[in-house]
Order: structure tokens, then sequence, then C-alpha cells
């Protein structure tokens, strides 16, 4: 396989690099949740703001999951946005395989994915709340993350709630007949499938991004 049709997502591969980074750098208030490392928050942190920023995150994840029950749900077909890969689709075929259409390939590439709790993180951190559960990804030696550099082989983990808050629309079924390998054209990172509703007013990123990618500015 030409490694550079191998391109994983950082939400699927390397995803506490990049996403978690995002996600802690966004909302303070999740590193009482997410177990991030508190030496950014200073003590003089307004405790008013920071009960505002929690409650604002806790409204959103409420919100999503009620959205996306059970996620990820085997079955179904999950499309994500956040700014460094933009456009993602994923499909869950079952408790073990999920496949990713990662924009610029021409096929469908194939994961092993879990959920797990965990009580130290990939770089040593230690764990707490929602920060326990990961979900994890494993693609294939041959792969590369194009974000980080990383390649596939082995399972890298993200915090499940904030792969949960990129996810913009979910379809029912294999709609994109993924599980073969194949996809149904090499799209561009900024181009999402017609056959979407994409919902982005509790997502991490919110409407600008999405939006922007699709006017391709």
């Amino acid at each position: 396989m030409d490694i550079r049709r191998s391109r994983i997502s950082s939400e699927q591969q390397g995803g506490n690099s990049v996403v978690f980074k995002n996600f802690c750098s966004s909302l303070i208030a999740v590193l009482v949740v997410n177990g991030c490392a508190t030496s950014g928050v200073g003590s003089d942190f307004p405790a008013q703001d920071f009960e505002k920023l929690y409650q604002e995150f806790e409204g959103r994840a409420a919100a999503l999951r009620e959205t996306y029950p059970e996620y990820p749900k085997v079955g179904t077909t999950y499309l994500s946005f956040d700014p460094d890969h933009k456009f993602q689709v994923t499909y869950y075929e079952n408790e073990t395989r999920s496949w990713l259409w990662y924009g610029g390939n021409d096929i469908a590439l194939p994961s092993e994915w879990k959920v797990e709790e965990r009580d130290i993180g990939e770089h040593g951190t230690p764990l707490s709340g929602e920060a326990r559960t990961q979900i994890c990804w494993k693609y294939g030696s041959n792969t590369y993350n194009p974000s980080t550099g990383n390649t596939g082989g082995k399972f890298q983990c993200t915090v499940l709630i904030n792969a949960l808050q990129i996810t913009v629309s979910s379809l029912d079924g294999d709609v994109f007949n993924l599980s073969s390998g194949e996809v149904p054209y090499s799209r561009q990172k900024c181009d999402a499938p017609d056959d979407f509703v994409i919902q982005t007013e509790n997502t991490l990123f919110g409407i600008k991004g999405a939006d922007d990618c699709l006017k391709g500015e």
C-alpha cells in the first residue's frame, strides 16, 4: 500500500496530542473533568469564570450525548470536524473494527478500536473523571498521521468526550460501503458528503470553522 494514501486522522491516531490539547486550551474548566495538567491555570483565575466554563461544557456534553446516544454506536457512520483534519467520516462496523474515510485518500482505512477506562494517560499524566474513559484506534503499521507524523501499528487513544465533541453528524448503517475498503470518491478535506445534516451548535469548534471550510475560506 502506498503510504501516501494511508493518512490517519489525529482524532483517531495520536488524538491526545492534537484534539486533547486543543480541547484543554479552549475550555479551561475541563482541566478538572479531563485531568489535564493544572499548571496552566493560575491561582488567581476567577472561580466564577471557571464555574461558568464548566457549566457550559457540561451543557454541551449533555446535548451531544442526547444527539449521539451510545457514541460510538456500532452500525453507525459519523462525520467529525476539527481545524487540523477538517471533515472525516468513520463507520463502526462492529465492536472491534472501524473504517476511516479521510480527505484525499482513495481507500477506506480499517482500524481496530476499543473504549476502555485508564488511570494514566499516554504521556504518563494521571487521569480522573471523564478523562478516564478513552477511545482508542489502531491502524496498520504502513499508515501515518499527517499532522503529528506518528505511524500506525499500535493503539492511540483520546478522551471519549473529546471525540464526541468534534462529531457533527451521523447516519445509520454503512451508507458509503466503507467496510469494502473502498470510498465513493477521493474527497477533499473540506468536502462533507451531502448525505449528512451537519449540526455544530454544541461541538467544540462551533459552526464558523465548519462553515468556513465548506465555503473554502
